[in-house]
């Protein structure tokens, strides 16, 4: 995921017990990015650190030029059809889409638009939203 985009979102599933191929195998689905607790990754900066908790997560591939709303809808959509694998995830599990928002002087006016029907799908998944906006 780069980071010259002015907003995108992700779909992430973590603090799960086992590994992320145990999330691969009950959702049929295949993350963008994962990592197992303990498993030594390195940042951007090239500093290697160790994954706190495992994560397992799907990208937004939607345009760059979409909403906020869109791109939460195109990863609800992703996910249509798993509701009940989702809900097979230990309860204490983390499921929530992260909308990263980086604000620009020319595009300085973000704006956040959940329809019903959104905000149904986003329960009916029992799925957080969080939105990172710098």
């Amino acid at each position: 995921m780069t980071n010259d985009r002015n907003v995108w979102a992700y779909f992430v599933i973590a603090g799960f017990p086992g590994s992320p191929e145990d999330i691969t195998r009950l959702l049929g689905l295949a993350p963008d990015d994962s990592a197992g607790k303990g498993e030594k990754r390195r940042a951007r900066g090239g500093q290697e650190y160790t994954v706190k908790d495992s994560y397992w997560e799907i990208h937004g591939r939607v345009s760059n030029d979409l909403s906020i709303d869109e791109h939460v809808v195109e990863l609800l959509d992703r996910l249509s059809g798993l509701e009940s694998r989702l809900r097979e995830l230990d309860p204490l599990t983390v499921k929530k889409i992260e909308v990263v928002v980086r604000l620009r002087p020319e595009k300085a006016r973000p704006g956040w638009y959940l329809d019903s029907e959104t905000i149904r799908r986003l329960a009916t998944l029992g799925i957080d939203v969080e939105m990172d906006i710098t």
